[in-house]
C-alpha cells in the first residue's frame, strides 16, 4: 500500500476553482436546451457542500464553510396555506417555469447551513430545501447513479406537469429550474466568485 500525502490548501482552491468553472460550463449547456445536465449539477453541488461520516466538503477541506455567505433569492417560507409556492426560485416568463436570475425582489446573503436548509418550493404541503433536491439527484437520480426506487416526495416534485390555467402556464423541470437557479445563486456569491 502506497505511503498517503496531505492536500495542501492551495490543492483544494483549485478543486473548488475547477468545480465552479464545471457548474458556469453545467450552466451553458442547460440554457442552450439540454436541461439533463441539472444532474451534473447536483452532483457538483455534494461535492461543494455535503459532508457525511465518509466525506467531507471542499468548503469543508478549506476551512470557510461556516464563514462565508451565499446568494438567495427565496422570499422565505409563506404562512399562506396552499397547494403551491414557488418561493422565488423560478418565476413565469414566456409561458415557462424558469430560473428567477435576479429578477424577483428578494437578494440576501446567508450562511451555508441557511441557504441548504431554505425551503425553495413547497407542493401538496410538502417541503422541499435546496438540500433535500440536490442530494436525493446526485445520489439517487442519476449524479453518481441510479436507484432502482426514488423517495416517493423527490417523485412527486419530480413529475410535476399540470396547467395553471389563469395564466396559461403548463408547470414542469422544477427540479431543474431549482438547481439551475442555485448555480446562479452559487456563481454570484461574493465569497466564492472570488475562487474563480
Amino acid at each position: 500500500m502506497s505511503e498517503k500525502i496531505t492536500k495542501r490548501k492551495d490543492e483544494f482552491e483549485e478543486d473548488l476553482k475547477d468545480e465552479l468553472l464545471n457548474l458556469k460550463h453545467f450552466c451553458d449547456i442547460y440554457d442552450k436546451g439540454n436541461i439533463s445536465i441539472y444532474k451534473q449539477m447536483a452532483l457538483t453541488f455534494r461535492k461543494i457542500f455535503y459532508d457525511s461520516n465518509s466525506s467531507t466538503s471542499l468548503l469543508s477541506q478549506l476551512g470557510i464553510k461556516k464563514n462565508i455567505k451565499l446568494l438567495s433569492q427565496c422570499s422565505g417560507k409563506s404562512s399562506i396555506k396552499g397547494e403551491i409556492f414557488f418561493m422565488g426560485m423560478g418565476i413565469i416568463e414566456n409561458g415557462e417555469y424558469v430560473p428567477n436570475f435576479l429578477k424577483g425582489a428578494v437578494k440576501k446573503y446567508i450562511t451555508v447551513k441557511d441557504y441548504l436548509e431554505e425551503i425553495v418550493f413547497i407542493f401538496e404541503e410538502k417541503e422541499y430545501s435546496r438540500f433535500d433536491v440536490f442530494k436525493v439527484v446526485a445520489d439517487k437520480d442519476g449524479g453518481a447513479h441510479y436507484d432502482r426506487e426514488l423517495p416517493e416526495k423527490y417523485l412527486l416534485l419530480k413529475n410535476i406537469s399540470f396547467k395553471i390555467p389563469f395564466i396559461g402556464v403548463t408547470l414542469n423541470n422544477i427540479v431543474g429550474t431549482i438547481l439551475r437557479q442555485m448555480s446562479f445563486e452559487i456563481l454570484n456569491s461574493p465569497d466564492l466568485k472570488k475562487y474563480l
